[in-house]
């Protein structure tokens, strides 16, 4: 997918310099074409490069138009690729990006910063949504949809620049932060799930309250080397640890 993009986008050029070009010939040509038209008396050699300029003038015409048309369809090619690889990376649900993209733009993070000799410190956030295979039981999974599309929502409000929020599995998120020191991270972390926690959680259509939603988070900061799914463990493990101190709880990785 990514190298046919490339290779629409390089014929795009092509094309475009093409269509220049023989622009601006066909303008040289027809002006040749005009001067030598005002000659009478032209030798028979003269009036052969009259007569294949006359034809030249007129595949150029023909060509310009055909690469007009060319360009509109690569034109439209573009545009239907560039749907088609937002919906390959975005969560059908809640709109956020879905797990295939976050791990790659974690991967490429993660070799930029070991292959940099200044490398600036990065963080990923697990954040899992407190209780709420109860909240399915009790409401249904249309309701427990429009929460996750929520807190979606609410977690993407919440970050800036480069930072992505996921959905990483079920009621599950994962945050890249980039440019992002472990301590950093924890207050966002603070400020996010307190943001969370005071949001009454409504009905979209009937406005019918179904309480509070809290979260817990883990995160992790990257270490040199250990790579995106170390990274991803040592988050895992300090959100399990909030879990298990009762929820509620934004824990860093040791």
């Amino acid at each position: 997918m990514e190298d046919f993009s490339v290779l629409v986008e390089n014929s795009d050029e092509c094309l475009t310099s093409a269509r220049t070009g023989l622009g601006s010939y066909g303008d040289l040509l027809a002006k040749s074409l005009k001067t030598l038209k005002k000659h009478k008396d032209v030798s028979p050699v003269l009036e052969d490069v009259i007569s294949h300029t006359d034809q030249m003038k007129s595949t150029i015409d023909k060509l310009h138009k055909r690469l007009d048309s060319y360009l509109s369809k690569v034109a439209l090619l573009q545009r239907e690729l560039e749907e088609t690889r937002e919906r390959s990376y975005t969560d059908g649900l809640t709109r956020v990006a879905n797990r295939m993209y976050f791990e790659e733009q974690l991967t490429s993070l993660a070799a930029e910063y070991d292959s940099s000799k200044s490398p600036e410190p990065f963080c990923v956030m697990m954040v899992d949504l407190d209780q709420f295979k109860s909240v399915n039981d009790r409401f249904g999974h249309r309701i427990g949809d429009e929460i996750l599309v929520l807190i979606a929502s609410m977690l993407k409000a919440n970050i800036k620049g480069r930072d992505i929020v996921a959905r990483y599995g079920g009621d599950e998120f994962a945050i890249l932060l980039p440019q992002t020191p472990l301590a950093d991270a924890m207050v966002l972390a603070d400020d996010m799930s307190k943001r969370i926690a005071a949001r009454e959680i409504k009905a979209k259509n009937s406005g019918t309250s179904y309480g509070l939603m809290t979260v817990s988070v883990g995160a992790a900061e990257y270490i040199a080397g250990e790579g995106g799914a170390k990274l991803i463990d040592r988050a895992d493990s300090a959100l399990y640890r909030a879990k298990k101190d009762g929820r509620n709880r934004n824990f860093a990785a040791e």
